[in-house]
């Protein structure tokens, strides 16, 4: 008898956990939309410059944006500023802003924990400045509304 019931409480246990911890294993699914929330870039975001490649008539430079927060970065505004004596001839992975040279914004929305990685190719001479100027974040379990910039 003793052994019958401290099977069956073994069994209830693992039946009852089973569910818990196999959902903590699970990521979140975003179910509703919700509207961003602008936070300080810095808590955000960080972005790394990094040269890859240099010829004699350009520059290649990788850009790292990571996510440092538990949320949704669904969008952010980056600035790209070169000195006067530099060209920006291409950008891939991020969106340029209508009506500015220097202002881009994200393709899509980078999950916490992540990053985005974007090439650069400058003619001239000089190293790209990038600066975070805003950034719209949502709640993990949420999903991120159309584009903001």
């Amino acid at each position: 008898m003793n052994k019958f019931v401290g099977a069956l409480l073994f069994l209830v246990l693992v039946v009852v956990d089973l569910p818990i911890v196999y959902s903590a294993t699970q990521p979140p699914k975003a179910t509703t939309t919700q509207k961003p929330t602008k936070v300080k870039p810095s808590w955000a975001l960080s972005v790394s410059v990094k040269l890859v490649n240099k010829t004699e008539e350009c520059r290649h430079y990788e850009l790292e944006i990571n996510n440092q927060i538990f949320m949704w970065v669904c969008d952010a505004k980056i600035r790209v500023q070169l000195p006067s004596s530099a060209t920006l001839e291409n950008v891939t992975e991020l969106k340029p802003i209508n009506g500015t040279a220097d202002l881009f914004s994200l393709p899509r929305s980078i999950y916490p924990g992540k990053y985005l990685v974007s090439e650069l190719t400058v003619t001239g001479e000089g190293e790209p400045k990038v600066e975070v100027l805003d950034v719209s974040v949502a709640l993990s379990t949420k999903k991120c509304p159309a584009k903001v910039f």
